[in-house]
Formats: structure tokens, C-alpha cells, sequence
């Protein structure tokens, strides 16, 4: 039979074997274009009834009058093309012969798609999708989807042509689609970037110039992060002339360069390096390597000489990660750590990373996808861990390092296992050769011999001894063998098959030749709780200024004892820190190292309050003791440091919070649980502060301080409300009320009854939550607490909007609001921004609503205050959407699922409910059988 083709992506065209067709009932119109929609797959007569009545009563029979209409359009198209199924249709045509669902096919993996493809996929665009079909319901699910995949395409299209220097091919189609979607941020990014690219950099600017006019006017916004960096560009291109012009990156991040440097003197692996070079992907192929071998044998060595030889053959990136996998503390880097470290490298803000690991592993292979890039996954402990981390686009390599052979990735991923054995003897010399010198290893031959064998030529061994001999230069190569001979029972262990043992004698060289302060530093390192230590925490570790302990770090990154992981923060190998400890035990008494882990444990309690003071100023904390002698706190000069640091030091909390119990510091506990409480809240770290709010509580409870037991049981219900498990929640601060019943606290207590509102607000007991709310606020009125004052009032106007009485909602909202401004608090002026831009909408000023909204997100950002702009986000959605905005409408409210989605907030389904989907339509009389 003849093909028949159906065009919807403009006005309706049909062919069958190259003659038009006509359809003029517009219901036919509907009918076709639904089956074309689902070409080859069965239609129920529910569905099609649904769509082709959707705007008006459906008739008394609409199966039989939906077979009539079937029936006429076989007639127009031929019999052959629509089959009866049970309670369906089918249209018999080859899905590519719909131009929608070839559009689809063509423009399905976008970061993977090539410009050709992108091109035809486009070319299949003549016009508004379904403009000339008649149907509501065409309009209301279908187009909108279409037309976003349409722009992301021209988009994506935009992006390889300015990569190529091509974009003066994209300039007419950006042009007109700017026009058309004037306030859609990623098309007119790249339209500047298009015109910057072609000469005409004034012009950019100017376009944004009339951009930030027209949003200023409209929405009372700036433009956004993307098109502000734009600017920035331009300006930066203006100022620099032609010559510093880009013209081969589309928008966006740098690519991730995160492989350590190589190691100096690398010899020898010619034959695993000729295997790692056969393992170099072609298109279309993902691969894997596992490097295999015993500690200290240079697996991680040999991985990142290769991994930077072939580094070019991988434009888009390098990532790295150590995994832990063999740290003595037992601290493995859990696979989603290692997730959320990989995104954050590869561009991914934070608010869009999950929470969970399935989900990060399969965003993080979602934006590899179509990408080259070198993976390389240090020390890793078994398959379990480094399975979720691999990606799986072609053309990546991922590179590992173990200790275990990793049998199972063989099995299951198809890797190639590469053994590193321990070096020969000609590759020994030449290591201590390219370390010591030739001129030193030809002049005593004998003496390097000796050392060889004495190290088994185990690479750090060998690397070791080598460091030793180059800061003696005094020193000859035979006395260095003597003195491995004296310790042949050490030099024993490191022919061993025990790791742990094989370098400790080796270590031993090194730390010998250290200075007093230097070797002290190196021991007391091994009481740090956490993997890595700035130059702050370490100096207040060892009771030493500052400026000193930055030299004596030094002198131990030159000894390679430590290494400096990233700028300021030190680390140790693992074998390095279990080596410490048993040093620390041998040389350091008992209450000196009780002292020195008292230091640490208060650098980080102090550090931790002045970080919570400088986010939230009218937080009240406990009074602590001062700081025991020799404690260096963190200096913070402003509130983003202070965020930069509680951000960077969270992982080490638990562990801090952990040696603080154990070692008895209850005090210390409650408080530092109590300052890290404002940061985790604001991020959203609800397991996290559970946590620590549940150590606080011990510590009080031991304390037997009430008022503290009550505030950790607030923390805690704060913790559970924000994760959904509001009975417990609300449990939780029954208990806290009872402890505080009799207490002089009336601040304590109205805290305890703001929070009581929130947990009856999530239940929807919005006058149980106002009532609640007054008590409260008169609370903090006797007490004379103006931002508590503040922060009831804006929640008594949140409920008062929850009941319709908008009005008084409104007064109460904008006391609230004055009064933050009274206190200079900006981030609780934030939530009444956004209690204004609510109470707006109700009021049916929308526009005015999404100015209030868009300047609470601003603070909120600054702030951290994730949880907020997710709530915020969804009201400006719905804003949006009241005026018609359905793009922005749906941008916004997708962000918001992002944010509660990545808490595992309930809000995320109510949220999810209000994006663009394709509903089952319902008839009003059931089909019969």
C-alpha cells in the first residue's frame, strides 16, 4: 500500500504515496493527529473521546459517534491505515512518517546529538504545532512539551556552532525566536554569544541592555546567572579587544581538570602502560581498567602518569576521586559522597544534586552522556562502592586503583584487570636513579644494590629511602644500606605480605630527619577526626601560631608525609596516619594527647559558634567555656566564610560530635549541635541535623539541663518535620514543652511554640497553628525579642491566609516586615517577601507577586536558605502561571521539585502535580463492553 504522512508541526498536511489529502471536519483533524501521536500503538476509544470532546459535553454515545468520525476519516486516508482493536484505534503508519515523532527521535539524547542530526530534526519545523487542528487539548498537553524540546534543540544547535565558530549559520533562527520568547534566558544567551562571535559585540550589548529594560519593567528582576555571566564576557572582550576574544566554548563551566600532578621520575610499566594505551576508547565504546596490586607497589602512581599522558584525548574533563577505600579510621568515602563530589565538579549546583544514590548515579551518567572524559577512581574497596560511580557514555574511561582484585567487574561491566607487580631491578636503580641522582647511583653501585633488595623494590619503599638520601646530601648511599641492614627485622616486614607493616620502617627514615616540631605535628595529625585538616585546625592541634605551623606543614609536604590535598587542607596516606598513631602512642603521653584532641575538638566547637553568630546573628547559642590555651578559632569576616566553612567542615561534624561524647565534653556537644543546628536547618541537612540534635539531647540529658533538653528536642522535631514524619515531630516537641514547663525562659519556650506552628501548618491545622503562634508572640513580647516578635507575626499572617482572611494577613505580614527591617535581619525579611508575594496573589495582583517573590529568592540564596526558595519557587510558579507564563511557570515550579526532591520533602508530590503531563482523559458515561 501506499506510505501515508502526517505533518502537524505547523499547519496539518497529509500525503499518501506523494498526493495531498484533505481532512475539513475539524474533529477528524483531532482524531488523526491523537493516533498519529501514538503511531503503531493502540489508542483507547476512552482517550480519543476524551481529546476530541475535551472542550465541549460529550455526546449521549461517544463510542458511536467516535467510530462515525473513525469511520469518515478511513474514508479520506484509506481503510488500511486505522485498525479496531478492543476498545481502540491504531494507525498503521511507520513512526517515523509522523514528523512530531520523528522530531522526537531525532532530538531524543541532545548532549549526545551531532549537528546534522540536530539540523533535520529542525528542519521539520514549519510552523505552531497543531495551529490549524482546532484542539484544546493539543494545545493545552501536547504543544507546550513539543515546543520546549523545539527550543532546546535550537539551543543545543547554537551551542556545537559556537564551539565550531559557526554560529553566523544560527543568527536568523536565535533572531526570530528571541523575539518570540523574549524572556527565555539560555536562547538569549547564545544569541549574544552568537553576535559577540560574528563582530558584533556592541550589539550584544545593546540586545541586553533592552533585555534588562524590558525585565525590570515586567518583573521587576534582573536578568539571571547565565546571561549576567554573558555580560560579564562581553564587557571583559570589550575592555581586552579582538584578540581576546573566545571563540570555541559554548556557555558554561570549564572543563573538570582534576588529576593530581604526576609523580616526578617516573620509570619504567612499559608493559601496563602499553596494555592502557590498547584500552584507549573508540567512539561508540565505554571502558573500564582496573589497576590492581599491593600497597605501596604505585598503582595510583602509574594511573595518573598514564591518565595525564592521554589527557588530550579527552576534551571534555578529567575527574578524580579518592575513595578511601583503605583508611585506617575506617572513613571510606561512601558512593554517594563520591556522586555528589563528581557533579559538583562537572557543573551541577547543589540544589539539583538528589539526596539519594540511586538518583545521583543516574544524574551523574545522564550528564556524561555524549561526553569524552577520563574517570580515575583511587583506592577503591570493593565493586559495591565503585559500581554507581562508573559512567556510561561512549567514549569515556574509567580508571581504577585497588587494593582487591575486582573479579566482579569483569563479570559484570566487562573491565580489563591490569596486575602492577613489584619493579624489576634495573627499573629499581633507575627510580632511585631519577630520585637520588646518576652521578650518586654510579658512584656506589654495591650500596644501591643493597638498597634495592633491602626495599624489595617495592616503589615507595624505594621512593622513601630515596627522599631520605636527597636531604643528607652529606649522607653516602652505603651507610644507608647499613642502616637497612641493622633493621632487618623492620626490613623483613616489608617483604611481607602485610601491608600495614611494609613501609613502617621506611616511614621511620623520614620522620628521623624531621624537625622537632615538624616530627610532633606528624604525630599529633593522627587525633584529627576528620580525613582532612586546614592549617588552622592543625596549629591549634599542636598549640602553635599560626604562621608557624604554615612551615612546619611544608616541611612535611616536602618530606611527603602529608600531602596538600587542595589548597590549605592536608592529608594523610593511609598506611602514613596508622603509622603516626603508633608514634603518638610511643612518644606523646597520655595527657598530651588528651590535650591535643581537647584543642582540636574546641577549634572546631568555637569555630562552629562564631560561623552560626556570623549566619544568624540573633540565633542565641549556649555560654561555653573559653577556648582551653593554644586554640587558633577560625578568623571569619563575613557571613559567605563563615557558610564556606561550615560547607566544607560538615563531613567532619559527626565525627567531631562523636570524640566529644566519648571523651566526656557534654557541654561541648549540646553547644557545637546547637550552632551547626542554623546551618544544617537553612541547607535542608535534615538526617544531619537529626543527628546531631539526638547527640545534644544525650548530652543533656547526662547534664540533666532541661532547657537544653528541650531546645535538642525542638532540633530534633525540626529534623523529622522537615523529612516528613510530622507524628514524630510533633512528639518530640510535646516533650520539649513538658521540659519546659516551669522554666524562666519565655524565649525558649515561644521558640518551641514557633516551632509547634510549623508542624500543625504541614498538617493543614491552620488555627491550632495560629493560636499557637499569638502564644507565642506574646512570649517573645515579654521578653522583648523583636525578631521573634517578627518571625510570629509573619507566621500569623501565613495562617491567616490559609483560613481566606487575606486582609488581616496582610497587616499582620507587613508588621512583621517592618519590624525585620527595624533589626536589620535580611534573611527573615526573606519569608516575608515571600508571605507578601503570596498574600498578593490572592489578591489577584500576580505581577506585583512575582517582584516580592523573585527578592526573597535573592536573600534566600545568600543566605543558603534552600528549604525556603523551594517554597518560594513553587509560589512564584504559581504566579507565573496566573499571568500565563507557562515556560517560567514551569521552570520555576521544576526547581522547586529539584530543591524538595533532593530533601525528600512530601511538598514534592504536591509540587510534581503542577508540571505540564499528558492526563488520562475521563468520559462521562463508561465504555461499554
Amino acid at each position: 500500500m501506499g506510505g501515508l504522512m502526517v505533518s502537524c508541526l505547523g499547519p496539518l498536511q497529509l500525503e499518501r504515496s506523494g498526493q495531498p489529502l484533505l481532512l475539513t471536519s475539524r474533529r477528524s483533524r483531532i482524531v488523526l493527529a491523537i493516533l498519529a501521536l501514538s503511531a503503531r500503538q493502540p489508542v483507547s476509544v476512552e482517550r480519543l473521546a476524551g481529546a476530541v470532546w475535551e472542550d465541549v459535553n460529550p455526546p449521549r454515545d461517544p463510542r458511536g459517534s467516535l467510530h462515525t468520525l473513525v469511520s469518515r476519516v478511513r474514508t479520506s486516508i484509506g481503510p488500511e491505515f486505522i485498525e479496531t482493536q478492543a476498545a481502540a484505534y491504531r494507525l498503521a503508519v511507520d513512526p517515523d512518517d509522523v514528523d512530531v515523532l520523528r522530531f522526537l527521535r531525532l532530538s531524543h539524547d541532545l548532549p549526545a546529538a551531532d549537528a546534522p542530526l540536530l539540523e533535520e530534526a529542525l528542519a521539520l519545523w514549519r510552523g505552531v504545532p497543531f495551529v490549524d487542528i482546532g484542539s484544546p487539548w493539543l494545545d493545552r498537553y501536547e504543544r507546550p512539551p513539543l515546543v520546549e524540546r523545539y527550543l532546546a534543540t535550537v539551543e543545543r544547535r547554537a551551542d556545537l556552532a559556537l564551539a565550531s565558530d559557526t554560529a553566523a549559520d544560527q543568527l536568523p533562527r536565535l533572531d526570530q525566536l528571541a523575539t518570540q520568547y523574549p524572556l527565555r534566558e539560555p536562547l538569549l544567551a547564545r544569541l549574544l554569544l552568537a553576535l559577540d562571535q560574528m563582530g558584533r559585540t556592541a550589539e550584544a550589548l545593546r540586545r541586553y541592555d533592552v533585555l534588562r529594560a524590558e525585565l525590570a519593567e515586567e518583573l521587576g528582576a534582573d536578568p539571571g546567572p547565565e546571561l549576567q555571566d554573558v555580560h560579564a564576557q562581553l564587557l571583559r572582550r570589550t575592555a581586552i579587544g579582538p584578540a581576546g576574544r573566545r571563540t570555541s566554548k559554548a556557555p558554561g563551566r570549564l572543563a573538570p581538570r582534576q588529576l593530581p600532578r604526576p609523580v616526578n621520575g617516573f620509570v619504567g610499566r612499559a608493559d601496563e602502560l602499553a596494555r592502557l594505551d590498547a584500552l584507549l576508547p573508540a567512539d561508540g565504546v565505554a571502558v573500564i581498567s582496573a589497576i590492581g596490586g599491593a600497597a605501596g607497589v604505585g598503582k595510583t602512581t602509574l594511573a595518573l602518569h598514564w591518565a595525564h599522558r592521554v589527557s588530550d584525548r579527552f576534551p571534555d574533563g578529567q575527574l578524580y576521586v579518592n575513595l578511601r577505600g583503605f583508611d585506617p579510621t575506617g572513613q571510606v568515602t561512601e558512593s554517594a559522597d563520591a556522586l555528589r563530589a563528581l557533579l559538583d565538579a562537572l557543573g551541577v549546583p547543589a540544589e539539583r544534586i538528589p539526596v539519594d544514590a540511586e538518583s545521583r548515579a543516574g544524574l551523574y551518567r545522564t550528564v556524561l552522556a555524549g561526553k569524552r572524559l577520563l574517570v580515575l577512581l583511587d583506592n577503591v574497596r570493593d565493586v559495591q562502592q565503585v559500581r554507581p560511580l562508573l559512567p556510561g557514555s561512549p567514549g569515556c574511561l574509567t580508571l581504577i586503583t585497588s587494593r582487591n582484585q575486582l573479579f566482579g567487574l569483569v563479570a559484570s561491566e566487562g573491565a580489563s584487570l591490569i596486575s602492577v607487580d613489584l619493579l624489576g631491578l634495573a627499573e629499581a636503580r633507575q627510580l632511585l636513579a631519577a630520585r637520588v641522582g646518576a652521578e650518586r647511583i654510579a658512584a656506589e653501585p654495591e650500596a644501591t644494590d643493597q638498597i634495592v633488595h633491602s626495599c624489595a623494590r617495592l616503589p615507595l619503599a624505594l621512593v622513601i629511602v630515596a627522599a631520605r638520601a636527597v636531604t643528607r646530601r652529606d649522607l653516602r648511599l652505603d651507610a644507608l644500606a647499613r642502616e637497612l641492614c641493622e633493621s632487618h627485622r623492620r626490613l623483613d616486614a616489608l617483604a611481607g605480605d602485610d601491608p600495614t607493616t611494609d613501609v613502617r620502617a621506611v616511614f621511620s627514615w623520614s620522620y628521623e630527619t624531621l624537625s622537632p616540631e615538624a616530627a610532633r605535628l606528624f604525630r599529633l595529625l593522627s587525633l584529627h577526626p576528620g580525613q582532612g585538616i586546614s592549617a588552622s585546625a592543625a596549629a591549634s592541634l599542636a598549640a602553635v601560631p599560626l604562621r608557624q605551623i604554615k612551615a612546619v606543614l611544608t616541611e612535611l609536604t616536602r618530606a611527603h608525609l602529608v600531602v596538600e590535598e587542595s589548597p590549605g587542607r592536608y592529608g594523610f596516606h593511609d598506611l602514613l596516619r596508622v603509622y603516626a598513631a603508633d608514634l603518638a602512642r610511643q612518644h606523646d603521653t597520655d595527657d598530651e594527647r588528651a590535650a591535643a584532641r581537647h584543642r582540636v575538638l574546641d577549634w572546631y566547637l568555637h569555630s562552629a559558634l562564631e560561623a552560626a553568630l556570623l549566619i544568624s546573628p540573633q540565633r542565641r547559642l549556649p555560654e561555653v567555656p573559653p577556648a582551653v590555651d593554644g586554640v587558633i578559632t577560625e578568623p571569619f569576616t563575613e557571613g559567605t566564610a563563615a557558610l564556606a566553612w561550615l560547607t566544607t567542615e560538615r563531613s567532619a561534624l559527626p565525627g567531631v560530635i562523636a570524640h566529644m561524647s566519648t571523651a566526656g565534653l557534654h557541654v561541648s556537644v549540646f553547644a557545637i549541635a546547637r550552632a551547626v543546628a542554623v546551618f544544617l536547618e537553612r541547607q535542608g541537612h535534615w538526617p544531619d541535623l537529626a543527628a546531631a540534635s539526638r547527640a545534644g539531647l544525650a548530652a543533656a540529658v547526662h547534664m540533666g539541663d532541661r532547657g537544653e533538653q528541650a531546645h535538642a528536642h525542638r532540633g530534633l522535631a525540626l529534623a523529622l518535620s522537615g523529612l516528613g514524619h510530622r507524628d514524630e515531630a510533633d512528639s518530640e516537641l510535646q516533650a520539649a514543652l513538658r521540659l519546659h514547663d516551669g522554666l524562666d525562659d519565655p524565649v525558649g519556650a515561644a521558640h518551641i511554640r514557633s516551632t509547634l506552628c510549623r508542624v500543625l501548618s504541614s498538617q493543614h491545622k491552620y488555627a491550632d497553628a495560629l493560636r499557637h503562634a499569638r502564644l507565642a508572640h506574646q512570649l517573645f513580647q515579654v521578653a522583648g525579642h523583636e525578631q521573634g516578635q517578627a518571625a510570629t507575626l509573619n507566621n500569623m499572617g501565613w495562617y491567616l491566609v490559609m483560613q481566606g482572611r487575606v486582609r488581616e494577613a496582610l497587616t499582620a505580614t507587613r508588621r512583621a516586615h517592618q519590624l525585620y527591617g527595624r533589626v536589620a535581619d535580611r534573611s527573615g525579611q526573606s519569608s516575608t517577601w515571600d508571605s507578601l508575594g503570596y498574600i498578593l496573589h490572592q489578591l489577584g495582583h500576580a505581577h506585583f507577586a512575582i517582584g516580592c517573590y523573585l527578592r526573597a529568592l535573592d536573600v534566600q540564596t545568600e543566605f543558603g536558605k534552600r528549604f525556603d526558595q523551594a517554597i518560594t519557587l513553587d509560589h512564584l510558579g504559581d504566579s507565573y502561571h496566573a499571568i500565563g507564563k507557562q515556560v517560567a511557570a514551569t521552570e520555576a515550579w521544576q526547581q522547586a521539585l529539584t530543591i524538595f526532591d533532593d530533601l525528600q520533602h512530601p511538598e514534592a508530590t504536591t509540587v510534581r502535580a503542577k508540571l505540564p503531563v499528558r492526563p488520562r482523559p475521563s468520559l462521562v458515561e463508561a465504555e461499554p463492553n
